[in-house]
């Protein structure tokens, strides 16, 4: 009698993890949010002569515009490229920097792009990606992934100038 009461509960802890695997797996994925970390930035990326940087933003929202300010430093912090632009919903923007076109440099140049949200509405339908491209061919050398991180939602406090 002993050894059917084991087998019972045997048989109702396996049942019952089937049970917690079938319902945890069944589980509406929508149901888990991500949180964002405010400190990632796109990747530094590294651009030599007969290269073209370009910094993508895409708004794959459906409802508001985004002004945004796209900038690309190189690895001293000096600003190599900027443009402020508005992303209205399912749209596009572009800077680029030619490696070529920068004077008084004789090695590659290492970068780091910065997007910063001036005020708009929420940017969690912001994406980035930084893109490089041979000048002569116009194929994609590098791409690194769009990721919807790297924003600060909040605008900077009045008075404060960059």
């Amino acid at each position: 009698m002993e050894t059917r009461n084991r087998r019972t509960n045997l048989l109702n802890l396996i049942t019952a993890t089937l049970a917690a695997v079938a319902i945890w797996t069944a589980w509406p994925v929508g149901l888990v949010r991500a949180l964002q970390d405010s400190e990632d930035k796109p990747s530094p990326m590294g651009i030599a002569f007969g290269q073209t940087l370009y910094l993508n933003v895409a708004n794959t929202g459906s409802e508001n515009a985004i002004p945004i300010e796209m900038r690309i430093f190189d690895d001293d912090g000096n600003p190599l490229a900027a443009a402020r632009r508005v992303v209205l919903p399912g749209h596009t923007a572009s800077i680029s920097l030619n490696r070529d076109d920068l004077p008084g440099r004789l090695t590659r140049v290492l970068t780091r792009a910065e997007v910063k949200s001036l005020g708009g509405p929420d940017t969690r339908d912001l994406v980035v990606s930084e893109e490089v491209v041979d000048n002569e061919t116009q194929r994609t050398m590098i791409l690194h992934p769009g990721l919807s991180r790297g924003f600060n939602p909040q605008p900077d406090p009045p008075g404060t100038q960059q």
